[in-house]
């Protein structure tokens, strides 16, 4: 029987996720997400100053946190009504 190509991206990411929990058994549970095909993720175009201001208020925010050092990779992305912002905050050792 020949999986479709959704059932095999299934399979590939619980393989993945499955050698991640082995390897690192810390982690209690992995969350993956598959983009979209590239076709319909909206381009940037003018949104890039509204991204550049989501950024400014981040590093705003951790600033007046004593326990962030800082915020920074920050990456702002759109996907239909939906905003995801990624970033690294890097935050004492304890």
């Amino acid at each position: 029987m020949k999986l479709c190509r959704c059932s095999r991206r299934t399979i590939l990411v619980c393989a993945i996720e499955a050698e991640i929990l082995r390897e690192v058994p810390e982690i209690d549970g992995v969350l993956t997400h598959i983009e979209s095909e590239p076709a319909t993720i909206e381009p940037p175009g003018e949104r890039v100053e509204a991204d550049r201001r989501i950024e400014q208020a981040m590093q705003a925010a951790a600033a007046q946190l004593p326990e962030i050092i800082d915020v920074h990779e920050i990456l702002v992305s759109r996907s239909a009504e939906h905003i995801q912002v990624r970033a690294t905050v890097r935050c004492p050792t304890i």
